[in-house]
């Protein structure tokens, strides 16, 4: 049965789709299906298939930013490895959801034009995800606990990228380039990252 909010209906259901079959693979006929409508009804929404991924990669596209929460209420709280380590949890988990879709986008040209058309004048999804993790380093930095000598943007692309390195790999090969489970990671990482950010002795004196 139908629901009224059709609409959302197709872009969750071609959604889900992309992440089993990928976009070159995927028909409007398996997404009304999926939805449980017609080829019609899914057409008084999204005249193309190109329309329709669109609107789930601009409607679908987590946000990590809101999944993380206020960064700047952890700011002086715990310690910062722990907090590190609980944003790189919730970071890994973003990744593994973004991954299907950023490759769905990568791989068709006329969705990379529209993307990026989307896109275009404002702040992209990456540099706002960097400049939420920069603004809670800096924030640390200014009251001591982070070596003042980092960079906060440097180290909040670093931890992005390596969650998004791992997932990228997990997703083609189906298993982790460096071969621990996600929470054994996420503790390393957290740990490298901190060795490169704690103060210095010399600071501290």
């Amino acid at each position: 049965m139908l629901t009224t909010d059709l609409r959302s209906e197709l872009i969750d259901a071609a959604a889900r789709l992309l992440r089993t079959r990928g976009v070159a693979a995927l028909t409007t006929r398996e997404i009304a299906r999926e939805a449980g409508c017609s080829d019609g009804a899914l057409y008084t929404h999204f005249p193309t298939k190109s329309d329709l991924l669109v609107a789930v990669c601009e409607e679908r596209l987590p946000n990590l930013r809101g999944e993380i929460g206020d960064l700047v209420s952890r700011v002086g709280s715990s310690t910062v490895e722990r907090n590190l380590e609980a944003i790189i949890r919730v970071t890994q988990a973003f990744m593994a959801e973004l991954i299907p879709l950023t490759n769905a986008v990568a791989s068709d040209a006329e969705l990379r034009m529209r993307h990026r058309q989307h896109f275009a004048g404002g702040v992209i999804p990456p540099r706002r995800t960097i400049d939420a993790l920069a603004d809670y380093i800096a924030a640390e930095q200014r009251i001591g606990r982070v070596d003042p000598r980092v960079s906060p943007r440097v180290f909040a692309s670093m931890l992005t990228g390596a969650c998004f390195a791992e997932a990228s790999v997990d997703y083609v090969f189906g298993e982790p380039a460096h071969g621990l489970e996600p929470d054994k990671y996420a503790r390393a990482l957290a740990r490298a990252l901190w060795a490169g950010m704690a103060p210095r002795q010399e600071d501290t004196q």
